[in-house]
């Protein structure tokens, strides 16, 4: 069976597993196949803290496991110095943990420099304060696409950014968004990379309601392979897109001190601790 599991009290875990993960994990004996992410024993501890403060834990998570397949989505739900953001860093191998393991499509994150670059190819990771490159929108959403060698790049980027409702910022220097527009842009950074990990940190701050319904549903998106284009909300100036985008199917973690949006994409709820 899926699990989530931890000493960190401050962290609370809503996931939704399918049929298809509880069937693979829990024949893992028989053969099958592993998960795609797959954490193990976790310890994330404050930086600078070689030894706790009074009445301060020195660990920003304990013991941490975690297993997920494609279509799985996630939801880490705590307050600001929980941990959430450590924890995803650490899943997108840009802080290597003090104890534990992560495995990304069967292949260790942690085994050394040469190999943590191969892994992170198949994680993306929309940070907390997106930054984007000093070029325009379009050459930031086609980036990763073009660093991976896909081909149609620049194609496949419009497509996503047309789906979005924004093609009308694609020529617009990414240093003049504005702080809802930046977020959007790098939301559509993340989805339109072929990777089998999908990590949000505090992905709703600064966008209105109609982009709030289009990230739902770019969350669910990118848990069955479909996302679906932008109905309402979309950017004076924006041509009609196409009515979906196909993708691949990934595990989704979304981090939030934002209850109300842990509910509208959580189910099932476990305490971690």
């Amino acid at each position: 069976m899926s699990r989530t599991s931890g000493e960190n009290t401050s962290l609370r875990a809503r996931e939704r597993m399918t049929s298809e993960t509880v069937t693979a994990t829990s024949g893992e004996s028989m053969g099958q196949a592993s998960p795609v992410l797959d954490v193990s024993g976790l310890t994330l501890r404050r930086r600078g803290h070689k030894v706790a403060k009074r009445g301060q834990d020195q660990d920003l998570v304990s013991n941490f496991d975690l297993r997920m397949d494609r279509g799985d989505l996630l939801v880490l739900l705590g307050p600001n110095g929980a941990g959430k953001s450590s924890l995803l860093a650490c899943l997108a191998g840009l802080l290597p943990p003090f104890a534990g393991s992560v495995r990304l499509a069967g292949r260790s994150l942690y085994h050394g420099k040469r190999s943590r670059t191969a892994v992170r190819r198949e994680v993306a990771l929309l940070h907390q304060e997106p930054l984007l490159f000093d070029r325009s929108v379009l050459a930031n959403v086609a980036y990763g696409l073009v660093r991976r060698r896909v081909p149609g790049a620049k194609d496949l980027a419009l497509d996503a950014l047309r789906l979005a409702g924004i093609d009308a910022l694609c020529d617009r220097p990414a240093r003049s968004l504005s702080g809802g527009e930046t977020r959007r842009v790098a939301l559509v950074q993340a989805l339109v990379l072929p990777v089998s990990v999908l990590l949000l940190d505090e992905p709703s701050p600064g966008l209105d309601q109609a982009a709030l319904e289009w990230l739902f549903r770019s969350i669910e998106g990118a848990t069955t392979g479909s996302i679906e284009g932008a109905t309402t909300g979309s950017i004076e100036g924006a041509t009609p897109g196409p009515s979906e985008y196909v993708t691949t199917r990934r595990a989704v973690i979304v981090a939030t001190h934002d209850e109300s949006l842990a509910d509208r994409l959580g189910s099932d709820e476990r305490i971690l601790g």
